[in-house]
């Protein structure tokens, strides 16, 4: 007789119920008590840190997953990755549903993930990816010999010496520190030392419209640590902007960086320690347009503008950039990918994807799609995001920040001088 192919499942599947059952019978059963003891020697203090209020809620919203792959079907990281390392963030919903810290399964997804959040805004459920994997990496360096710290611990030895992710001493704004101001101008870690050019474009601009400014001597924000899993509670670092940014006097924080933003705007302990000393925390662009000033870029220009990730869809700010833009003329080519849907910039500064060829892969596919578009110019609002395209093949188009692109176009009554 001739079996078809469920038939053949279904012998298939008795064989390895039959001697599954024949394994657990000849396998010695625990003794009374070894199970119970098993699983003290497995949970002590050290291999299990109890979850606070916000990690408990994070991990029971995960439960609400219903395995429908929207996640995976936008992240730029699966898109990319070679040879399906990563499996996208759906992964670590079922993987984390064990002990907390104990997600091996899972670590390829909270550790390459770029947080561009472009899961959470597509998630039919609303559950915050993003948050839990953030909350899963915090779990991680609390427990001892989590293997995956290691690859980072270079970059943190860097920032204790030296106070930003480079290692390198950076003094070259020293002479902008002053006592006292109104506002302090936060370069933050990228702009102080990969973009540096651009800052100074930035810096230029803010002295040619009359702002009384400061800056100070920074310590990265405390984005990296963040985002590794580091409580900035616990962070020198921090604890020094805080207190530099307070004896300035000044009631605004004005950053040139999104993460440091994102961090200095949401994140504790700043949030408090801002909100008792009356401080807000402004991105530049929205600062820039709070002030009147006037710019003009040559006739007919047309650019492509790419949302960053942490200033977009992480904080909601579209429109502000490309007011800006606007107001100097230029004809905005919007991306196929763009606002809510923007393709990530690939994070390669920033959260630190681990696999750089995948970081790499998503920043050349952004740039195909400037191409594409026919424009000569690209503009970001991101320092990250700018460097990221610089090293990127990008065959003469011009790339370029918006504050430093109307630096460069202020008319004869703001001019910047170089």
């Amino acid at each position: 007789m001739r079996l078809d192919s469920k038939s053949l499942e279904a012998i298939g599947n008795l064989a390895y119920r039959f001697w599954a059952h024949v394994f657990r019978r000849a396998v010695r059963k625990p003794g009374q008590g070894e199970e119970l003891a098993a699983f003290r020697k497995n949970y002590l203090p050290d291999k299990l840190e109890p979850l606070t209020g916000s990690e408990r809620a994070l991990l029971l919203d995960s439960q609400r997953c219903v395995n429908c792959g929207t996640c995976t079907s936008v992240c730029p990281v699966v898109d990319s990755a070679r040879d399906g390392f990563y499996r996208g963030p759906g992964s670590i919903t079922a993987a984390l549903t064990r002990s907390f810290p104990d997600f091996g399964a899972a670590r390829d997804a909270v550790y390459n993930c770029t947080q561009c959040a472009r899961c959470a805004i597509e998630c039919p459920r609303g559950i915050d990816i993003p948050g839990l994997i953030l909350a899963a990496r915090h779990k991680t360096v609390q427990v001892a010999d989590i293997g995956m710290m290691k690859s980072y611990n270079t970059i943190v030895e860097k920032l204790a010496v030296s106070g930003n992710i480079y290692g390198k001493p950076c003094d070259r704004f020293s002479s902008y520190i002053k006592p006292r101001a109104d506002v302090v101008f936060f370069a933050g870690c990228v702009g102080r030392n990969e973009t540096v050019s651009d800052t100074i474009l930035t810096i230029g601009l803010l002295e040619a419209l009359k702002v009384d400014f400061t800056m100070i001597e920074e310590y990265c924000c405390g984005g990296f640590h963040r985002s590794i899993g580091i409580d900035l509670k616990t962070n020198e670092g921090v604890r020094k902007n805080i207190d530099a940014i307070i004896a300035t006097g000044a009631k605004k924080v004005v950053t040139g960086c999104p993460h440091g933003f994102e961090v200095m705007k949401s994140c504790e302990p700043y949030g408090t320690e801002f909100k008792e000393n009356n401080i807000t925390v402004e991105h530049i662009t929205e600062f820039l347009r709070g002030l009147e000033f006037e710019a003009a870029a040559e006739d007919g220009l047309r650019a492509a503008y790419h949302d960053p990730c942490f200033l977009g869809r992480r904080n909601g700010v579209y429109d502000i950039p490309r007011e800006l833009i606007k107001k100097a003329g230029v004809e905005i080519v919007e991306l196929p990918d763009t606002r809510e849907e923007s393709l990530c910039c690939g994070s390669k500064i920033g959260t630190f994807v681990l696999d750089s060829g995948v970081s790499d892969a998503i920043a050349e596919k952004r740039m195909k799609q400037v191409r594409e578009s026919g424009v000569g110019l690209l503009l970001t609002a991101c320092p990250g995001c700018l460097s990221v395209f610089e090293n990127t093949e990008h065959d003469g188009i011009e790339i370029e920040s918006v504050a430093g692109f109307l630096a460069k176009r202020c008319s004869d009554k703001n001019k910047v001088e170089w």
